[in-house]
């Protein structure tokens, strides 16, 4: 019940004092931090535009490069992690718990992109939900979690 309170809080945080996609008032590309240690990488004033893989790479520094670097399945580091991402089966990782299928990031299409389902779903196919933390899971805040739908609506730009 606490974590649902904390994550609630989070969600407040970001897409009410911080605005995500559009809020009036809100500053052009603006890339805020909400919360003592929650960095949310949410374009501000984008009035709903696709992103650009920047503010994608910046959330995987913030988020997922702990784990998803060296040689991880899926390296998610600069110069790297589209090509990691971006059309490629699951199939081609040597994962024993990812055996779900699919493809990672289909472009136009995140209903079946394997990564927002791993990111949106308590309990995906396979695996946990990410990013994960200390204590297991720490789910992206909202806004987050729409900047990657938007991204692979786009046609998961590079």
């Amino acid at each position: 019940m606490i974590k649902l309170a904390v994550r609630l809080l989070h969600i407040v945080i970001c897409c009410g004092l911080v605005g995500c996609g559009g809020q009036e008032g809100a500053r052009e590309n603006d890339l805020s931090v909400a919360g003592p240690d929650l960095a949310l990488p949410c374009v501000v004033g984008d009035g709903g535009a696709p992103p650009v893989f920047e503010n994608m790479q910046a959330l995987f520094d913030d988020h997922c490069t702990i784990c998803h670097s060296g040689s991880a399945a899926v390296v998610l580091l600069r110069g790297m992690a589209y090509a990691q991402l971006v059309n490629r089966p699951t199939q081609t990782m040597e994962m024993i718990d990812e055996s779900c299928g699919g493809t990672l990031v289909v472009p136009g299409r995140p209903e079946q992109s394997y990564i927002y389902h791993k990111l949106t779903e308590a309990m995906p196919c396979a695996g946990a939900q990410m990013p994960k933390g200390e204590l297991g899971s720490e789910p992206l805040a909202a806004c987050q979690i729409d900047l990657v739908r938007r991204w692979i609506l786009a046609g998961a730009p590079p």
